[in-house]
């Protein structure tokens, strides 16, 4: 999703996004900039470094089973993309739990399964890197 298995040394944020749900891009930096740094508390991820070939593999049937699954429901067309942001609640919490961040945000369990989650939900988990006064 953000790092092509053949590609080392390239990322792509926002690549599985649009405009009316920013979040995303936040929380893709955010997992890109802990993976880099070696700071994801869980999944095999090695500090940056390319994947093995078992690594490659393993990432390219996660995308190639994702691809079919989406393709059997999804109907052809060219906004075929934008049909993802039923589901970005499920990829949110995947980066989530890979960064060791609670996946219920909301502090309330009856709005966590009736309410939308909105940008303000992810408070808290993007580093703060403003430069101190």
């Amino acid at each position: 999703y953000i790092l092509p298995p053949n590609l080392p040394n390239l990322a792509f944020i926002g690549n599985v996004s649009a405009i009316s749900n920013i979040s995303t891009y936040g929380l893709q930096a955010e997992w890109l900039a802990r993976y880099w740094n070696g700071a994801l508390k869980q999944g095999d991820h090695d500090g940056g470094k390319s994947p093995s070939p078992e690594e490659t593999a393993m990432m390219t049937d996660e995308i190639e089973t994702r691809k079919k699954w989406a393709r059997s429901w999804m109907p052809e067309s060219s906004n075929r993309g934008m049909l993802v942001l039923l589901h970005h609640t499920h990829y949110h919490d995947k980066l989530l739990k890979e960064m060791g961040e609670n996946t219920h945000r909301k502090g309330n369990p009856l709005s966590e399964y009736l309410m939308p989650y909105e940008p303000a939900d992810y408070d808290g988990i993007m580093a703060d890197t403003r430069v101190k006064k």
